[in-house]
């Protein structure tokens, strides 16, 4: 019908089979169904043995990951205490060089003070100074003072009065 020139016709080309009965090839359908269905099941099994496989493998490296997460943790916390223990020592030792300058400074004021005491002639003699007035002076707000001298003998009377 519409072969082209060199075509061959398909009858010719197919191998020929014999031909099946209904029954047969109901069968046969059948066969394959069932070929199907066992393919099918068997990847569900392979698929959850593998879903399984890979569920544990999760786990296990979910657990690894966390293991080496608490051992960093636990390192970091040691190299913190270690860190915090030298900061400690080089406090305590400049704590103590502190208090050993101090404790010396004290045996030189006191040798000092002994020197002092034992040498008369560099003792500087005190002098009580007699004052013969005493000066209060007050600032007004408006900048003008008031101001006036009185002697050592006058009472607190003679100041207020003023």
């Amino acid at each position: 019908d519409h072969a082209i020139e060199g075509d061959i016709p398909i009858e010719e080309s197919e191998p020929t089979q014999p031909k099946r009965t209904p029954e047969e090839r109901e069968a046969a359908l059948q066969k394959i169904k069932e070929r199907i269905a066992e393919k099918k099941k068997q990847a569900e099994v392979d698929n959850s043995i593998s879903e399984l496989e890979k569920e544990k493998l999760r786990r296990k490296e979910g657990k690894e990951a966390q293991a080496a997460k608490e051992a960093w943790e636990k390192a970091e916390a040691e190299r913190e205490a270690a860190l915090k223990r030298k900061e400690k020592e080089r406090d305590q030792l400049a704590k103590e060089k502190i208090k050993e300058q101090i404790r010396l400074d004290k045996l030189n004021r006191e040798a000092e003070q002994k020197k002092r005491d034992e040498d008369p002639g560099t003792k500087v003699p005190t002098v009580k100074k007699e004052y013969d007035t005493c000066t209060i002076q007050i600032r007004m707000p408006d900048n003008t003072r008031l101001q006036s001298d009185f002697k050592p003998s006058d009472t607190i009377h003679t100041v207020l009065s003023f």
